[in-house]
């Protein structure tokens, strides 16, 4: 897999650019290519951009995922990251990063968020001394999917629907069916803003909870933690994210989520 490519898509409009600029630069066109979904009437033809793909679309965030990620484009990469607009790379690493996906097999992956990030679910927090953190939950700020895996949760997506995507990460442990989610602590990056369309998501979130209340919902938790000594990685791992996993499957067959 050496020679595979990762993807880098993000929605993006004009107050990105100075952020973006930094991700290109540092991620490299050796080892990803680029996708930069427009959302407004900024230009992208700046050098630093001339190599990355720039599609002009204005729809909501999930129409565009749903409408340009398509599961075949992302078969082609090892990894595909998809990245909000609003996030500073700090330090960030992402050969490291990915070299942990790798060892550890992760699905979905997301770097932890500083201190000084906005952060709206405690569990994205970055945590010191840790190397990450198998997880029911990762938020859709900073997802980085296995490629071969991002076509489960391509599949969840309902645009006409819930077009803002607020409910998604939440569903997709038990929807997609993935095992090994995980936040990295090692590798951290600044959250800087809020959203700005909070009232509409918060309705489509509710009515998409409604229609898959079946489902077994994360409860945002750490299940183990990842790490490099043997027994832990090969046995103990394994066996708590079994254990979980049974029990998500228990839950949704007996249709407890009806009782919520």
């Amino acid at each position: 897999m050496d020679s595979v490519k990762s993807l880098f898509a993000s929605p993006v409009g004009d107050n990105a650019k100075d952020n973006l600029r930094k991700i290109v630069r540092r991620f490299g066109h050796t080892s990803f290519d680029f996708l930069l979904l427009v959302y407004d009437n900024s230009r992208y033809d700046e050098a630093c951009f001339a190599n990355c793909t720039v599609v002009y679309d204005r729809s909501p965030l999930f129409w565009q995922l749903k409408k340009h990620l398509t599961p075949e484009l992302c078969r082609k990469y090892e990894y595909v990251f998809i990245w909000m607009d609003d996030l500073d790379i700090l330090d960030f690493d992402p050969e490291n990063f990915l070299n942990i996906l790798r060892r550890h097999g992760i699905e979905v992956g997301h770097p932890s968020l500083s201190a000084n990030s906005v952060i709206s679910h405690p569990i994205m927090a970055h945590r010191p001394d840790s190397l990450g953190r198998y997880t029911d939950f990762v938020e859709q700020m900073a997802m980085v999917f296995r490629g071969d895996c991002w076509s489960r949760f391509w599949d969840m997506i309902s645009p006409t629907e819930n077009p803002w995507g607020w409910g998604y990460d939440e569903a997709a442990y038990s929807y997609c069916g993935y095992r090994k989610m995980a936040v990295i602590d090692s590798e951290t990056i600044r959250h800087l803003r809020k959203g700005t369309y909070a009232e509409r998501a918060r309705a489509d979130q509710k009515r998409f909870h409604q229609a898959h209340r079946r489902l077994h919902f994360s409860r945002k938790r750490t299940l183990c933690r990842l790490s490099e000594q043997p027994t832990m990685r090969w046995a103990i791992a394994p066996l708590r994210l079994g254990l979980y996993r049974a029990f998500v499957k228990l839950y949704v067959l007996l249709g407890l989520g009806h009782l919520r």
